[in-house]
């Protein structure tokens, strides 16, 4: 199946209210405990949203904040960190 294909057949599979969540992505943070988490598995359980944006904290590496929300969202969802200088920043 070429790109243009399996884009037209995961848009054609969503409905309006998932296609509008799909175009939000929402700031994750490495540091804010149980209760952000549980804020973001609802806004991706609720809404759909189309990914999340890490930023680093001081707790822990942002690179594994990723591994406590659940696999619950579309094969679709984008994950990427927000490295305002650097991936050393961001891993370290």
């Amino acid at each position: 199946m070429n790109q243009d294909a399996w884009v037209d057949s995961i848009m054609n599979s969503m409905s309006p209210k998932q296609r509008i969540g799909h175009l939000f992505m929402v700031a994750a943070y490495s540091n804010k405990g149980e209760k952000h988490v549980q804020e973001i598995e609802e806004l991706i359980s609720k809404y759909g949203i189309g990914g999340l944006i890490f930023f680093p904290g001081r707790s822990r590496s942002p690179g594994n904040s990723h591994k406590q929300i659940p696999g619950s969202f579309q094969s679709t969802f984008i994950y990427c960190n927000g490295c305002r200088v650097g991936v050393r920043y961001a891993s370290g």
